[in-house]
């Protein structure tokens, strides 16, 4: 019995050598296929760093576009503001030999001959010291019945030099009280800025 147990020793010797064996010739056998895995995965997380990498130096590069465009943008309103303000200072300057009356009836006359009588009557000048370029009413006439009131639409009277405006402008405090107003012909910004 001591030889079969000695034979099933070594038997069982045998197959624990075999299975050590198997064992180890599995590992080996696997160990190969989770190192290319393990590569496989390091190659895939170099290559996400690598698209990483290039995602950081797009965003470097948009971020200073989008400064350069930040910068050109604030240049442009620098030089939008610039012109608005030239833009309003060459009007003022075409409107500096221009005024408005205000409260003056409108009639069947002409509005030169009313503009003269204003002048004269309620200024108190000459009229002949001023030459009247042009004079309008402004807006729409008012089609309402004859019955009732008048309207008193605003006239925009140009004189030939800014010296005669600046006379006008002297004299419209002998309008105090009255129902007429006179005015410069300033631009609606200034206007505005006014009230």
């Amino acid at each position: 019995m001591k030889i079969c147990s000695g034979r099933r020793a070594i038997r069982n010797g045998e197959l624990s050598v075999m299975r050590r064996k198997s064992e180890r010739g599995q590992t080996l056998s696997s160990r190969p296929t989770r190192l290319w895995a393990q590569m496989t995965s390091l190659t895939f997380c170099l290559k996400k760093l690598e698209s990483v990498g290039k995602i950081q130096t797009h965003i470097g590069e948009i971020q200073t576009e989008v400064k350069n465009v930040s910068r050109e943008l604030n240049e442009h309103d620098d030089k939008i503001k610039y012109l608005s303000y030239k833009v309003l200072y060459l009007e003022l300057k075409s409107r500096n030999r221009n005024i408005q009356i205000y409260g003056l009836e409108e009639n069947r006359y002409d509005v030169y001959d009313s503009v003269n009588d204003f002048i004269c009557d309620q200024l108190r000048l000459e009229a002949s010291d001023f030459y009247i370029d042009h004079a309008e009413r402004l807006g729409q006439v008012n089609n309402r019945s004859h019955a009732q009131t008048t309207s008193k639409r605003t006239i925009l009277v140009t004189f030939r030099y800014p010296y005669e405006v600046d006379k006008i402008m002297n004299s419209a405090r002998k309008l105090a009280g009255s129902r007429y107003a006179v005015d410069r012909d300033y631009p609606a910004e200034i206007r505005l800025a006014r009230k």
